[in-house]
């Protein structure tokens, strides 16, 4: 019911002009002098204001300069005896929409106040697409610039934009969804959570519920409903009975019905149109984009990711006893990072590019790699070629530059005494600091042609009080300490993934 606010100083013409209006099914305010129109205003934000321009402490020329600077379109007809055109240029000035003069015709009022009410409505429904678009745009914009493929969830993603449709702010009268339900659809049903807002805090379900995707709830389809007949209320409740906490008498809905995603907004404060089912399939859609990406570069990922393992594999084609040494290494390393407290994106890529520590092994000579004596000076010289072979087999992509680093320095010492280039202290890259104590750790538990294997207790010795190759000092003293204070992980590790031939 349009609601309008009609200021008149004198009392019996804003009786008049109310009971005409009552008559048609408008609701009407009234106020008897400008400030008390704009108090008026405030109380019951009106769909349109009748103002009559000479009136006591405040006239009809500031309230509506005032009202104009709401944010909202107002529209003001001014209603006055004055009949001079300078009059009328003074109102259109200060941005009356529409003049009757006074003594007025009931119809002529009633057609001016019909024609205003339109013409806001279809600035409303304007304004609203604009916000609806500016909506959309920003969280396109947000989810972009947060965009991470690996982690990236279509109905999370949607998540904080829910105040926005549950309670847009600087709104006078919220028209809002009561409801939000976002679920992603399998097996003929979208399940997800449903949100709402309550006590100035956006509340959802504790658990995932699931409504059935019913033929008018098919792929691709997007509406808004009214629903006035009591029989079509029965149909929409009874298949939203088991999403809501309580039964809820359901008034309206609008709905978008993705291939991955659905998403519903329920009870909207406002008659629905096809404008509010446009902006919830406008969300579905930049969703279910990124979604395919995230899965597209997902699957490109672990494609990689393979193809590093194969490349990780074929470094011990000639050497059979190595066994699962690379997937230890990994753990390992994987593992000392995350006890330094290392960035989640570091430990990460440390974990699959760890074991590429030896991928220069294969232009090692097979007789050189599977020697049972001792290596000459001359097959020494050849074996520690493999920290440059790695880095010429692993070229140059970004991707890589941590396997890099680790490939060429994993030999390097905390002295300066290590190869191929004598690197010392922090000038040797981190991620070959922590590769370099696993790989220790794991050569001395593993069984070699050249060697038996070694019990924890005797490697941990090694290590952390030396012998007559391994000295403590090789190793950088954050690291070392760490693993000092977690021996008892790296057994476990070694343990869960042993060597075939043990």
């Amino acid at each position: 019911m349009p609601k309008v606010l009609i200021v008149d100083d004198e009392e019996s013409n804003c009786k008049v002009i109310s009971r005409i209006l009552k008559k048609e099914g408008y609701e009407t305010i009234t106020a008897f002098n400008g400030r008390e129109a704009l108090e008026q205003f405030e109380k019951h934000n009106p769909d349109i204001v009748l103002l009559d321009i000479m009136m006591p402490e405040m006239d009809g020329y500031d309230a509506c300069r005032q009202l104009k600077q709401k944010p909202q379109f107002i529209p003001v007809i001014l209603i006055t005896a004055l009949d001079l055109p300078e009059h009328k240029i003074k109102g259109i000035q200060i941005g009356a929409d529409d003049f009757i003069n006074k003594p007025f015709n009931p119809e002529e009022l009633k057609a001016r106040i019909r024609n205003l009410l339109k013409t806001k409505s279809y600035y409303d429904k304007l304004n609203t697409s604009l916000n609806d678009l500016n909506l959309l745009v920003s969280y396109s914009e947000k989810t972009l610039n947060e965009f991470t493929p690996q982690t990236f969830s279509p109905t999370s993603s949607l998540s904080y934009l829910l105040t926005h449709l549950l309670r847009k702010e600087s709104v006078p009268e919220y028209t809002g969804p009561q409801y939000i339900l976002i679920g992603e659809n399998k097996d003929g049903y979208s399940t997800g959570l449903l949100y709402w807002f309550d006590n100035y805090a956006i509340k959802t379900t504790a658990k995932p519920v699931s409504i059935k995707l019913i033929s008018e709830l098919a792929v691709g389809v997007s509406f808004s409903i009214n629903l006035y007949e009591v029989q079509e209320r029965e149909k929409w409740e009874k298949l939203f009975s088991k999403v809501f906490p309580q039964p809820l008498n359901i008034l309206n809905f609008s709905t978008y019905v993705g291939e991955k995603m659905t998403i519903f907004g329920i009870n909207y404060n406002k008659i629905v149109e096809r404008e509010d089912a446009y902006l919830l399939k406008g969300l579905c859609l930049t969703s279910g984009f990124l979604s395919a990406i995230s899965e597209q570069i997902q699957e490109i990922d672990n494609a990689f990711k393979y193809t590093v393992s194969s490349l990780a594999r074929a470094s011990e084609v000639h050497d059979n006893e190595t066994g699962n040494h690379i997937l230890r290494i990994n753990e390992y390393s994987k593992f000392l990072s995350e006890c330094m407290g290392m960035p989640k994106e570091f430990t990460e890529t440390l974990y699959f590019s760890a074991q590429m520590h030896d991928v220069g092994k294969i232009y090692i000579p097979e007789d050189i790699i599977k020697k049972k004596g001792p290596l000459s000076i001359e097959e020494y010289k050849i074996t520690k070629l493999h920290t440059v072979y790695g880095v010429k087999i692993l070229g140059n992509h970004p991707k890589l530059e941590i396997a890099r680093e680790v490939a060429h320095s994993h030999h390097e010492l905390w002295t300066g005494t290590g190869y191929p280039l004598g690197l010392k202290g922090e000038d040797i890259p981190i991620s070959a600091r922590i590769v370099t104590i696993c790989d220790i750790y794991d050569a001395l538990r593993s069984k070699r042609h050249y060697k038996n294997p070694l019990d924890h207790p005797t490697a941990t010795s090694i290590i952390l009080e030396g012998d007559k190759r391994t000295r403590p000092e090789h190793f950088d003293p954050e690291i070392l300490n760490h693993f000092k204070k977690n021996t008892k992980q790296f057994e476990e590790i070694y343990a869960s993934i042993r060597d075939p031939n043990e």
